[in-house]
């Protein structure tokens, strides 16, 4: 017979130790359904008391509570990303930074907040750029963040980095991925893969569908 499932803050604390799928697809609202106040407060502390936070961590203090994580996020945030010389922990740091950005923008979009994102559309790790290009909003931008998605298409190697940039330019221009729509394939695959000369009239042509909501 099987066990009963854990509930409540065993099953949270649990997943930090587990290794295998679950972990994989992260946490989610069910690991705080049914929390009493109390419990709210020692999985907040419990999640927070890393002295690293995590993209997970980040995840689930959002989940938990998210006016309060917003304004803890801000002040993570007022301090320089850290630094390592191993590349598993910059990207780790790289990580955790971009996620915070992103949470703070997708509740309170802001442009020094959405402009901080930048700073990683080169950084050195493809995973890095891709996160940039997928995370960065696209209802309301900055000059600087097209900018950054420009200079992606203009010179990114990476074929998936390359991608998210040109799909998150063209739905800044109001062109939401469409696999049916003769016109995005035809603009995204010139963005994608076109010369300089194509890649500029292509992103004219952008300008005359739409203009992005600048901040």
């Amino acid at each position: 017979m099987n066990a009963n499932p854990p509930s409540g803050l065993e099953r949270l604390y649990r997943f930090f130790q587990k290794k295998d799928s679950e972990r994989l697809h992260g946490l989610d609202e069910s690991y705080f359904l049914g929390l009493s106040p109390i419990e709210k407060i020692q999985a907040w502390n419990f999640i927070s008391s890393s002295s690293r936070l995590s993209d997970e961590r980040i995840s689930g203090l959002f989940l938990l509570d998210p006016d309060r994580a917003i304004e803890f996020f801000k002040k993570i945030c007022l301090s320089p990303v850290e630094e390592s010389d191993f590349p598993a922990e910059r990207r780790a740091f790289e990580r955790a930074r971009l996620a915070l950005l992103h949470y703070i923008n997708l509740v309170e979009p802001n442009a020094e907040y959405m402009n901080q994102m930048c700073n990683f559309s080169s950084s050195k790790f493809e995973e890095i750029r891709i996160m940039f290009a997928t995370s960065v909003p696209e209802k309301v931008t900055t000059p600087e963040i097209i900018s950054a998605l420009k200079s992606m298409i203009f010179t990114e190697t990476d074929e998936m980095a390359v991608s998210s940039a040109v799909m998150k330019f063209m739905a800044i221009y109001g062109m939401e991925f469409d696999a049916d729509n003769e016109d995005y394939k035809v603009i995204y695959n010139v963005l994608r893969g076109g010369d300089g000369s194509g890649k500029l009239a292509a992103m004219k042509r952008l300008k005359k569908i739409s203009n992005p909501n600048l901040i």
